[in-house]
């Protein structure tokens, strides 16, 4: 059985062609996203914010661009769409795969995780 977002993203992402910026690649949904979607003939690109993340998850996808960026920064992010729109030709779709998540009872959750998790 495919996962569930592999229908959600069976349009935009899957023709031969089709490019697509996966935010956050280097984890797990992000790769699988990208592998998924690269094995249907679109074409990824890759984005996360470490450096050495980034250059792992493109010897995974050989010929993927790439570029660096950090969600808490705006600028970066706009950056990161423009860079990878240009390596393509054109973007198709933003697939966000990043976040922070958190199990157990909030009196558990440390407060540097919860200042994350809030955005302050």
């Amino acid at each position: 059985m495919a996962p569930f977002w592999a229908d959600l993203l069976e349009e935009q992402c899957t023709s031969t062609g089709r490019a697509f910026v996966t935010a956050g690649a280097d984890g797990a949904i992000g790769s699988s996203l990208a592998i998924e979607r690269g094995a249907r003939g679109a074409q990824p690109a890759l984005t996360t914010r470490d450096p050495a993340r980034l250059a792992k998850a493109a010897k995974i996808h050989q010929g993927a661009a790439t570029a660096l960026f950090d969600a808490y920064a705006p600028n970066s992010c706009a950056r990161a769409v423009h860079t990878c729109a240009a390596a393509l030709g054109e973007l198709d779709a933003v697939i966000t795969a990043f976040g922070t998540v958190v199990f157990g009872t909030t009196q558990a959750v440390d407060d540097a995780t919860a200042e994350h998790l809030s955005g302050t």
